[in-house]
């Protein structure tokens, strides 16, 4: 029998230290499942590279190197450990490869230039090309370490001699920008694709066009048909090429005989990476829908690893042939067994990013809005899925607003298509559409007496209509340089606050007449996208560049919060609101806004933009840019 403790028992054990050495000590309880399951082919997970974290690089000794908008990290693949990091200065790196003996890594960046870096100091040794060329898109090294080939937005592969910094070539031919390249492990040929769809083979020491193999596979983009390929790699031996692009298909290619061999993986989406796994016999692909798919030569789905929030943008495989090293838009790095489970259980989520959430009124509720057009119904007690509001029919446009019946029992939403849609929770079906403006809708309330459903448009024009009838009521210009950005009514319901460019605007909801107009001065360019009343009906909280309260009255600004680059978002939905969520080096803090007293945090980094909490203040739903909902409890003294 194991002697090792448990990790719930570990924290249990903390928490009771915790509670004894801090009374009034309160925490949070997730009610969903984490996104990183334990059991599974996922190994670990590698956070805090830098914003725009897009691509990475396998050494033989076991070593990640990722490039970043913030520079280049080094990270210890089987403890995760970060070792080094380097900024770069003004460099913005966007390829990162080791050279063979991982002495040095070699990047790319955005301006036209390819640096050389010691790995284990992270010191510069040398800079390649002139910054007045095309921005480098892709980089490679070759096997012995003498050559390096990038590509570039000009339309050039170039090679270089690493020992003097010189070019030796330039390689024409590629009617776009250069995507991805590789050299051949007999360092014979060179492999490019682009934004032209063809996969071009040149001699690696003539520069000689041998091959161009295009896709017969077209996409529209609305100008016209195309296919982009964004991957290209070598099989170990050097005769196969696999190749990945927006057709969502893999297909290898017979360098020697210039035919295609093998299509597969069309059931996927886009391939933004492709790679041999050291014995040549199978293709890792990672898709732009999340997942990691392993493949055999012949077409054969092997295994299907899911985990990843966004799209995967670059995957490695291990010398060894044991592990997949995996990267995300969202700057997340993935460590993967090869082998074992191939697939994580997927939370039910949005298929795209979060826009709004509501609890209902009662508590009984949460509802959560997507970019991709979909309405998730959640029990807000245990935090499990209930159900999709009206199925497929809503996909066609994004959810931009909603709002609750005071009693509960109806939801209201709106979206781009300038539809207002209401909904009967209980049986989750759609009582009636609300047909208004010819326009996009940016936010939607409902007065607490029932009696009006108000809607704010992108052109800056305030509508309202009757809740029972649908029947119009108010039409208003509310303004003549944007858009209606948020909308919300006082708690009697006599009051319509609007937020805008630089304005926010109070309303008389009876008749729709304007009362009173307040700025923001000395905040440029400032849009007020989040207002509410308090409770008291006299003060609103609304968040534009920074987040204030006001009275309403009188139009002046009572409390400064604090900037958006350090509030993330305010919560609402309580009687102890206003809640604020500050942005801290590890974690998130909610506080009271009055008192600043810290409620609860959140250990993540990530921004959290979205923040509701339940009538009772002892439940929490957040999202962040991704198509996540989180839900926590509160638990401990909350009365603390």
């Amino acid at each position: 029998m194991s002697s090792v403790t448990s990790l719930s028992t570990t924290m249990e054990s903390w928490r009771a230290w915790k509670e004894q050495r801090s009374p009034g000590f309160r925490w949070i309880r997730s009610l969903r499942p984490p996104l990183m399951c334990l059991g599974t082919a996922l190994l670990a997970v590698l956070r805090g590279g830098g914003s725009g974290t897009r691509n990475i690089s396998v050494s033989t000794d076991n070593r990640i190197a990722s490039s970043s908008f913030d520079g280049i990290c080094i990270w210890d693949l089987d403890t995760g450990k970060q070792l080094v990091r380097f900024p770069g200065g003004d460099y913005i790196s966007q390829w990162v490869k080791f050279t063979p003996y991982a002495v040095h890594v070699i990047s790319g960046g955005v301006y036209s230039t390819v640096r050389i870096w010691n790995s284990h100091t992270g010191a510069q040794v040398a800079e390649l090309g002139d910054k007045g060329a095309g921005r480098v898109e892709s980089v490679a090294v070759s096997k012995d370490g003498r050559k390096v080939i990038t590509g570039s937005s000009d339309e050039t592969v170039r090679v270089w001699d690493l020992s003097s910094g010189r070019e030796i070539r330039r390689l024409l031919g590629h009617k776009g920008t250069i995507n991805a390249l590789d050299i051949s492990p007999d360092a014979t040929k060179i492999a490019s694709v682009g934004d032209d769809g063809t996969v071009r083979v040149w001699d690696a020491e003539t520069g000689i066009e041998l091959r161009c193999f295009k896709s017969d596979y077209l996409i529209y983009h609305g100008w016209g048909w195309k296919v982009f390929l964004n991957t290209v790699r070598f099989s170990p031996d050097s005769r196969q090429i696999v190749s990945g692009g927006n057709d969502k298909s893999i297909r290898l290619w017979d360098v020697e005989l210039g035919v295609p061999v093998a299509t597969f993986g069309t059931d996927g989406n886009n391939i933004e990476s492709v790679i041999f796994t050291p014995d040549g016999r199978k293709v890792v692909a990672g898709h732009y829908d999340g997942t990691i798919r392993v493949w055999t030569l012949t077409g054969e789905q092997v295994a299907c690893h899911e985990g990843h929030e966004g799209g995967v943008l670059c995957v490695e495989v291990t010398a060894d042939g044991q592990r997949i090293v995996s990267v995300d838009e969202h700057d997340t790095i993935r460590v993967w067994s090869i082998e074992g489970s191939s697939s994580i259980p997927r939370l039910h989520n949005h298929n795209s990013g979060v826009q709004v959430m509501r609890f209902s009124p009662d508590g009984k509720w949460l509802v959560s809005g997507s970019w991709d057009g979909t309405l998730l119904l959640w029990n807000a007690e245990n935090g499990r899925p209930v159900g999709i509001l009206g199925g497929e029919q809503i996909k066609e446009s994004g959810v931009t607003g909603l709002g609750f019946s005071s009693s509960g029992q109806h939801l209201i939403s709106c979206g781009e298509d300038g539809v207002i849609r209401v909904w009967d929770l209980e049986t989750r079906r759609e009582l009636r559409q609300i047909r208004g403006p010819r326009s996009q809708l940016r936010c939607v309330a409902v007065s607490p007496d029932e009696r009006r459903i108000a809607a704010g448009t992108d052109n800056g024009k305030i509508w309202m209509w009757e809740f029972d009838t649908g029947k119009k009521l108010v039409r208003k210009n509310c303004c003549n340089n944007g858009w209606v950005a948020s909308i919300a009514f006082s708690h009697d319901s006599k009051y319509l606050a609007s937020g805008e460019l630089e304005k926010i605007k109070i309303w008389d909801a009876r008749k729709g007449e304007l009362l009173r107009s307040f700025g923001t001065p000395g905040d440029s360019e400032e849009m007020i996208d989040d207002i509410e009343f308090m409770q008291d009906g006299q003060r609103l909280i609304a968040r534009g560049s920074v987040v204030r309260i006001w009275d309403t009255k009188r139009g002046v600004s009572l409390k400064n919060l604090g900037k958006v680059g350090d509030i993330g978002a305010l919560a609402r939905g309580s009687k102890r609101f206003p809640f604020v969520v500050r942005e801290t080096k590890h974690s998130m803090v909610v506080e009271d806004a009055e008192t600043y007293k810290p409620i609860v945090w959140y250990p993540e980094t990530p921004w959290i933009s979205k923040l509701r909490t339940h009538p009772s203040g002892h439940i929490w739903a957040s999202a962040k840019s991704t198509n996540h909902v989180y839900i926590f409890t509160l638990e401990g003294d909350r009365n603390a």
